[in-house]
């Protein structure tokens, strides 16, 4: 294991040596996270897993634990979105890049790639990046199940009418790409169940309007769940689905033993998503068998080789779990011995469970991957995600809550510069995306940038978030720039009450919905900030409205959502343009500084460009930085490190933290 580990640190990661008395360069939180969807082989003798920085750097990477030499797979300037071992010897890999659609429109679903090829790279074929690897076939290693759209296996979508309309259930060779097909869906069929053996136990159709436009968009009216009934199927369960019912159950799988399958939702009016049970023969939803009593429930565990479910999760203010299963859960409890009170993942492992790769981020540590060996007992680093942040500057996160000004309580997570007093600090307020998400626990790279240079950084988890609770996120709706707003400004009245920041040295910076919260901030509570750093900011309401019905379609899923989260169905176009920061430059006290891709589909950088010309018209200061080639989610290492390096500027500017 040592000559192991001495190759892999010398020969692949190159890791930096920092001084730890000086903080982090810019381009150490920037970059893209060294490592990306690591997952072991079957047999525990290789690891695979995407890695470096830049575009031409970024490859997948296979590591022998027997003694061979390594294997770096160019990924010639695609993205990668993940790996998987199809058998010992075979991976499915996942990338994708931006082309550019008849008419100047840009999209990714018919630029995404699913490649199959050996650990080095060769006998490569390309299959429909709807495949995607069910179950593996322990006896029968040159074919894996699974659950495809109904398109030819060998050709990539044209449409994304071909990836939704239906999925079926193949057998498929992991060596010629042929694919044999195994049982059939209906139009609608949404989703499996199956059994480890890849038969199938439940099947999900959905009636969708048909006449709505692009497929990606096409919504459910109803849902029905079958079960299988020897040769055929019983229709056990049948629902509505309806925008404004909070109701949903989605089967989950089944424990070993168990007859009837387990399921994730929303029943019987409850506030909370729990854990149920579907009785197979008559569709009986029993439970909530586990719900937290302020959180949403996750999601279920599932062990990838015998597709059992083995547990769930949640997160409150940190990640937890219940597992089921003895054997991980003793092996969960040595990890956690050995990294107390940090996030523990326990990412892949062997099908004989003798070898298990381990994540574990925050607390002491930014995001690091171990491998650990049962028989031994040993627990070995494999690489840093972020190399060149070294763990005394990671600094600290706490979990806190306050009390909104009409009672509602918030929490949040609060990130302190590890080398300063927590009192008076400049405080920068971070607010997420979404807005129906939540910051999670764990090493997050913006905060602890931030942090790094000084300041303190309070992440809200304002009314509309998730995980909370529907009422709390209903709390949202209708409410951009008013009580989603005060929300954060209570933040720093809680920080300023506590010792802990200086409410007169105070900057906003989010992205996307976060980006509208920090415009918002700019010019409905304009004298709660110094500066304001938004990106991809929606920054007129009844414009991103039209937006959205005219992309996406205006009897769309995304429509509905929008309008309901936004307020149509709640305000008036005018009271709509009353909370359009772009509408209300005349209160701008602070700078500005927008960021924005110029391949965002999620919000058109044409939002920041109409702030940027009212800003410009009413003479106000600030600044607009256009990143090239770059989408919502800022998934190029270099423009990231090129919004890093102005974020810093303009903070340090506006908010010096000395």
């Amino acid at each position: 294991m040592a000559r192991f580990s001495v190759v892999f640190f010398s020969i692949i990661l190159a890791i930096a040596s920092v001084e730890a008395a000086d903080p982090p360069p810019v381009s150490a939180y920037g970059q893209l996270p060294n490592v990306q969807s690591m997952v072991i082989s079957p047999n525990g003798e290789r690891i695979a897993f995407i890695a470096g920085n830049t575009k031409e750097e970024r490859s997948v990477l296979i590591i022998s634990l027997t003694g061979e030499a390594p294997n770096r797979i160019p990924l010639n300037g695609e993205r990668g979105v993940g790996v998987q071992w199809l058998s010992d010897d075979r991976i499915s890999v996942v990338v994708y890049k931006y082309t550019e659609r008849p008419g100047g429109e840009r999209a990714t679903f018919n630029d995404v790639r699913r490649l199959i090829m050996n650990v080095d790279g060769t006998k490569s074929i390309e299959v429909s990046p709807a495949v995607g690897p069910s179950n593996l076939l322990p006896d029968d290693p040159d074919n894996v199940i699974l659950v495809a759209g109904t398109i030819k296996l060998d050709e990539r979508a044209r449409s994304s009418t071909e990836l939704y309309q239906r999925t079926d259930i193949y057998k498929f060779n992991v060596n010629t790409g042929k694919a044999k097909r195994l049982h059939a869906g209906r139009e609608g069929t949404s989703g499996w169940v199956l059994y480890p053996d890849g038969e199938p136990a439940l099947r999900l159709d959905a009636d969708f309007d048909t006449d709505l436009g692009d497929a990606l968009n096409l919504r459910a009216k109803r849902t029905t769940l079958y079960a299988k009934s020897g040769n055929g199927w019983k229709r056990i369960l049948d629902f509505s689905v309806d925008p404004d019912d909070d109701n949903f159950i989605t089967p989950a799988g089944f424990r070993e033993g168990e007859k009837d399958p387990y399921a994730i939702g929303r029943w019987n009016d409850s506030d909370k998503i729990g854990l149920y049970k579907i009785a197979m023969d008559t569709g009986e939803i029993t439970g909530p068998m586990f719900e937290p009593e302020r959180y949403d429930l996750g999601g279920a565990l599932i062990d990838p080789y015998t597709k059992y479910m083995i547990g769930y999760s949640w997160t409150e203010g940190v990640s937890k779990r219940v597992i089921w299963d003895e054997e991980l859960n003793d092996i969960r409890r040595q990890i956690e011995n050995s990294f107390p009170d940090v996030e523990i993942g326990i990412s892949s492992w062997d099908r004989a469970r003798q070898r298990f790769i381990i994540s574990v981020s925050g607390g002491p540590v930014a995001q690091n991957y171990y491998l650990f060996d049962r028989a031994s007992g040993a627990l070995q680093l494999i690489a840093k995600a972020y190399p060149n942040v070294p763990d005394e500057w990671v600094n600290q996160v706490s979990y806190v809550e306050y009390e909104a000004r009409d009672g509602t309580p918030i929490t949040a997570y609060l990130t302190l510069p590890r080398d300063r007093a927590p009192e008076n600090l400049p405080l920068i307020v971070h607010p997420h995306g979404g807005p129906e998400a939540r910051d999670n626990p764990g090493f997050d790279w913006w905060p602890q940038f931030l942090a790094s240079r000084g300041y303190a950084v309070i992440q809200p988890q304002f009314r509309h978030s998730d995980g909370f609770g529907r009422a709390f996120a209903k709390l949202g709706y209708g409410k951009w720039g008013q009580e989603m707003q005060t929300d954060l400004s209570d933040a720093i009245d809680f920080l300023a009450a506590e010792g802990v920041a200086n409410p007169e040295r105070v900057c906003i910076f989010g992205w996307s919905y976060g980006g509208y919260a920090a415009l918002a901030g700019a010019t409905i509570t304009p004298e709660d900030y110094k500066c304001a750093v938004a990106g991809a900011p929606v920054s007129d309401l009844p414009r991103m409205l039209r937006w959205v019905d005219n992309y996406h379609g205006s009897n769309s899923g995304s429509a509905d959502y929008w309008n309901r989260a936004i307020g149509s169905r709640y305000s008036s176009e005018d009271d709509l343009k009353t909370y359009s920061p772009a509408r209300r430059v005349d209160q701008v006290r602070a700078p500005i500084m927008l960021i924005h891709g110029d391949i965002d589909l999620i919000v058109p950088i044409e939002q920041s460009e109409i702030m940027a010309d009212a800003l410009e018209e009413a003479g106000k200061p600030y600044e607009f930085v256009r990143l090239e080639g770059e989408n919502h989610n800022i998934l190029v290492g270099e423009t990231r490190i090129e919004m890093m390096e102005a974020l810093e500027r303009f903070v340090l500017e506006h908010n010096p933290p000395d």
